[in-house]
């Protein structure tokens, strides 16, 4: 060791980065134990003026040398075979994805080199983001999915210059998808805040992954028209594609429905029923809820029964949302049609309890979802116009006046 730690004085002041590397490395295989792998590694990186390329490279031979030690084999940067979330996730129950277990001696070995040599060094950003990956790897195997975000989550990828852009995206897509199966979507929402949606742009074959790890993200937020949006979004891109299928119409649908009273959800559900991918189920599903007439329960239940399953299993998750929609969609078709009605005839109509009906409609009003007054004595309700749509209504008169008499004007001229 004494002769390697000579060369090395000699290589590094003379600035030869390759014959420093093959130095470092014959000094990670002179080391017997783990200890003495990452005291030396420890010792090599606070030497002045040590070259980054020849140290990388003595890190990256003993991150191999202690695989085939401990009969282990890591992907080297899996994080870049960037995978899609399960739609299933945003259903299933919270379950057992933190397993205390033993770590490992490669782990434990890797753990140590990356806290005592390579965290806080900004020319070691690289290999912390192959250590860092190494150990995610390890983790997921362990079933430690919580224990694995929380190695790869403080990485700040964006800052790590060293790093090119798609890299920089993967790492980030990773981990935004390690926290989304781990239930750790404020993370996740966190995690999309720190990616720059200007490199997004410049690597649009990494979109489509982005908008699929937005979509559990708006979910978490309760945000259904973000959802929507996202889902059609996909959508949009697919139409170019010859002969494409796609569930993301249809779910674009269903979520906007969900949203239905966002300004915009009626605008989104249309744009998917007129699309070519979109299936008759779901186009008949969509038109129920941006048409102005009554829907039925049974109505509701035999489309749904058509629809493709992935809908359906998110309709059993949120049915009670979507029921309480259904009813509202119908409260607001009779305010179209009536100026004043009994809850009971309303009740008769919908086939809803009063005691259910009463308190709806007081809540739609007070959201200014309807305009209109709840009279408890007489058990009425008296619809009216938004006074803005009075003022729009008086306005547009006007302008048809003024408009007929500058015609009749001009046919006198003539």
């Amino acid at each position: 060791m004494e002769a390697l730690l000579e060369q090395e004085k000699s290589f590094r002041l003379n600035g030869d980065k390759d014959r420093l590397a093959d130095v470092l490395i014959a000094m990670v295989d002179h080391a017997r134990t783990d200890k003495e792998t990452i005291e030396i590694i420890a010792l090599m990186s606070k030497k002045k003026g040590q070259l980054k390329e020849a140290l990388a490279k003595m890190i990256g031979h003993a991150y191999a040398k202690k695989q085939a030690e401990y009969h282990t084999s890591l992907e080297e940067y899996s994080f870049r075979k960037v995978r899609t979330v399960d739609l299933s996730e945003a259903f299933e129950h919270e379950h057992n994805k933190h397993a205390e277990t033993e770590p490992t001696p490669l782990l434990q070995f890797l753990r140590t080199l990356l806290s005592s040599v390579i965290e806080g060094k900004i020319y070691l950003e690289g290999v912390r983001v192959l250590v860092t990956d190494g150990i995610k790897q390890i983790l997921l195997s362990q079933n430690m999915v919580k224990e694995a975000l929380e190695t790869i989550y403080s990485v700040n990828v964006e800052t790590f210059s060293s790093l090119t852009t798609e890299d920089i995206l993967k790492y980030q897509l990773e981990q935004m998808y390690l926290a989304i199966i781990s239930r750790e979507t404020e993370k996740a929402s966190t995690l999309s805040k720190r990616l720059s949606q200007r490199h997004l742009e410049e690597a649009p074959s990494l979109k489509p992954f982005y908008l699929n790890r937005m979509i559990f993200v708006h979910l978490r937020e309760k945000d259904y028209h973000g959802v929507s949006s996202v889902f059609s979004e996909i959508r949009k891109s697919e139409e170019s594609v010859d002969g494409a299928h796609s569930l993301n119409v249809s779910l674009g649908i269903f979520y906007g429905i969900l949203s239905l009273h966002h300004p915009y959800s009626p605008m989104l559900i249309k744009g998917n029923t007129e699309s070519k991918l979109c299936p008759d189920s779901s186009r008949v599903l969509g038109e129920m809820f941006i048409s102005t007439r009554l829907v039925k329960q049974d109505e509701l239940a035999s489309s749904l029964a058509q629809a493709p399953s992935e809908v359906q299993q998110a309709y059993a998750h949120y049915q009670e949302e979507i029921d309480k929609i259904l009813t509202e969609h119908n409260i607001i078709v009779i305010s179209t049609y009536y100026n004043r009605i009994t809850i009971e005839s309303m009740s008769s109509i919908l086939s809803t309890p009063t005691s259910v009906l009463t308190p709806l409609i007081t809540e739609m009003i007070r959201k200014k979802m309807l305009t209109g007054i709840v009279d408890q004595m007489s058990g009425t309700v008296v619809f009216s116009l938004p006074e803005n749509d009075l003022e729009d209504w008086s306005t547009g008169i006007d302008k048809c006046l003024d408009l007929i008499i500058k015609i009749s004007h001009n046919i006198t001229k003539t």
